[in-house]
């Protein structure tokens, strides 16, 4: 076979499979090639952040997470919450049962870097506690690929030593 014959068939490959992952970037509403579809890293870094604050906006109730999630997070995932598992099913499912009823109260600040976007803000649990935390997230092509994050409770009648405690 010749070489002529070989780099037909590679660049014929090549472009059916970008056509198809075009495809589906549409139907998923996610700009392709994403990488290379903003003008600047600060487009990139508000298009996350508006993905990240929407997520959150979500958390309650349920099925408004289930929907969010679905769009937002990336199937597989990476968790790095001991108590929650990969993958998006996993997140849904801890928002329909250990999470449920959990709001995000307040959003102090907001911060992204590139792929990444860190939330520090106020959740609040049905049960009435209330949590300083901080969530981050790495997002890739629209998703949320990984996810960490730390928390402190917040005693409300606790007497504090400076006048901005945890925001």
């Amino acid at each position: 076979m010749s070489l002529f014959v070989v780099l037909v068939f590679l660049i014929s490959f090549s472009v059916i499979n970008l056509s198809a992952a075009q495809d589906a970037a549409q139907e998923a509403e996610i700009p392709f090639p994403c990488e290379l579809n903003f003008a600047n890293t600060h487009q990139k870094e508000a298009f996350n952040k508006k993905i990240v604050l929407d997520l959150t906006a979500s958390f309650s109730p349920p099925q408004t997470f289930r929907k969010a999630a679905e769009k937002y997070i990336d199937e597989n995932y990476i968790q790095h919450n001991p108590h929650v598992g990969d993958g998006r099913e996993a997140a849904i499912t801890a928002f329909a049962t250990t999470f449920k009823g959990t709001r995000s109260d307040f959003t102090g600040k907001v911060t992204t870097d590139g792929d990444y976007v860190w939330i520090h803000h106020k959740v609040v649990t049905t049960s009435g506690q209330n949590f300083a935390v901080v969530d981050i997230y790495r997002l890739n092509c629209g998703k949320i690929q990984e996810h960490w994050d730390v928390s402190q409770e917040i005693k409300l009648n606790e007497k504090f030593a400076n006048a901005q405690p945890f925001f």
